[in-house]
């Protein structure tokens, strides 16, 4: 009965776990990166743009860290503006942004917004 289990549990493809061969899981007729290794979680070798062989693989990981935390924020923030914002900065209702166009106050803010990173 173990034997049994154990050549279930072997057969096929893991993550992390990688055939003696140098052709990467994700992408039968490409090589694996140097990089991806299988030592990470979910490592299946996709690298087809070659990102891991000029940039640090961790700086990379944190980079996409810092910008799903953003977006995160953004699911957030984007409907607290039009739910919380004036009514004098509301332009027929919608909150104020870029796509919307501007009237005079959000300008200005945006403006002043703008020229405070500048200066």
């Amino acid at each position: 009965m173990e034997d049994q289990t154990l050549n279930m549990n072997t057969g096929g493809i893991q993550p992390g776990r990688y055939a003696p061969g140098a052709q990467s899981i994700a992408i039968p007729f490409m090589k694996r990166p140097a990089a991806l290794n299988g030592s990470h979680a979910g490592d299946f070798g996709f690298d087809p743009l070659g990102f891991t062989e000029d940039n640090d693989l961790y700086a990379m990981q944190e980079a996409k860290l810092r910008d799903e935390r953003l977006a995160m924020l953004a699911v957030i923030g984007w409907p607290l503006s039009k739910l919380l914002a004036p009514d004098s900065m509301l332009q027929n209702g919608m909150a104020p942004s870029v796509l919307n166009g501007f009237n005079p106050i959000s300008f200005v803010s945006t403006a002043v917004i703008f020229a405070s990173f500048v200066f």
